[in-house]
């Protein structure tokens, strides 16, 4: 049992220093008045936890977790499994948002991952850093959770320990927790791909803005046919620059139909920033196509056409009338 025989006599009488993020001054308040009220009236319904202890005590009884409280830049994290063990507050583990849902006391706290914050009662109540360890689970700053409940707690400095006291007699109580339909390391594990996902998208338009922005930095050189810059272009030449030099794509350069071959046909719907477009019957040639672009959104393209590198808009009479296809770099 360790030090945890000792706790129930000494802790009222315990002093202790606590960290400013740990407790605002209204809080400290109100566990003044709790202790107060609880030593007065009524038994105390506890929950003690240790920090990098599996075995804590919940009123009164010794229980087990999988894995307990730890220290992370300075704050005490909790496992959210050890928060449904010791409240007996079961967890839904919801994909649609990749957030952790429990009910206190008839309403609804949410800890969404993807923004780190805390929502209780449809509000946005506190900032957090959720903690995936592998191999065990979240863990969350145990702080903001418990002020956002409303729940008192104490935290004992000399023992690195968590003291939380409270009447409600739905807390404390091991009860039998439901089968749900998301585990959590299912829920990790989606929430992991999902991040992958947005790292991948990130990176995408990381991309395409340091394409456009080297496209656009071309704007208004001249047009010389045969010339693949930096300063001076011919309409495919342009586009094999601006691919090139951005790492987009690397190939040798050659005509906008050679050029065409090396793209897959896309449509107008799945048009995106740095797509190419090609145009057909702008000069006279045994070649289908005879012109490439770069489109850059908002129904744009920019070139080398005419007489200089330019933005034109692809509803532009001359060039809808010469369209022929979308197409992607493979």
């Amino acid at each position: 049992m360790k030090k945890y025989l000792m706790i129930a006599a000494a802790v009222l009488a315990f002093s202790s220093t606590v960290p400013a993020q740990a407790m605002t001054a209204e809080h400290l308040s109100r566990n003044t008045e709790i202790r107060k009220e609880l030593a007065e009236n009524s038994p105390i319904n506890s929950l003690y936890l240790a920090v990098d202890e599996t075995e804590y005590l919940a009123d009164g009884e010794v229980r087990e977790a999988d894995w307990g409280p730890y220290i992370r830049d300075g704050r005490t994290y909790v496992p959210l499994a050890l928060f449904e063990e010791a409240f007996g507050l079961p967890i839904t583990w919801n994909l649609q948002d990749f957030s952790a849902i429990l009910m206190w006391q008839g309403n609804t706290l949410r800890i969404s991952l993807p923004e780190n914050k805390i929502y209780y009662k449809g509000e946005a109540v506190a900032d957090i850093s959720a903690d995936i360890v592998p191999d065990k689970g979240i863990a969350v700053p145990v702080a903001e959770v418990l002020t956002a409940l409303g729940i008192p707690y104490q935290w004992l400095s000399e023992t690195s320990s968590l003291f939380i006291y409270q009447k409600n007699e739905r807390i404390l109580k091991k009860v039998e927790l439901p089968e749900r339909m998301v585990s959590e390391t299912k829920f990790i594990e989606k929430f992991l791909e999902y991040l992958a996902e947005q790292a991948q998208q990130q990176d995408w338009l990381n991309h395409q803005n340091s394409l456009l922005e080297l496209a656009k930095s071309r704007l208004g050189m001249p047009y010389v046919g045969g010339s693949a810059g930096p300063n001076a272009f011919d309409c495919s030449g342009f586009v094999h620059w601006v691919l090139t030099t951005a790492g987009k794509a690397s190939y040798t350069r050659g005509s906008s139909q050679s050029l065409f071959a090396l793209c897959d046909p896309i449509s107008a719907a799945d048009l995106k920033v740095g797509d190419l477009v090609f145009f057909t019957r702008t000069y006279s040639t045994r070649a289908t196509v005879t012109h490439s672009a770069i489109y850059i959104g908002d129904g744009q393209i920019i070139h080398a056409a005419g007489s200089r590198v330019q933005i034109t808009p692809l509803s532009d009479p001359y060039w809808a009338n010469h369209f022929y296809a979308y197409g992607r770099m493979r």
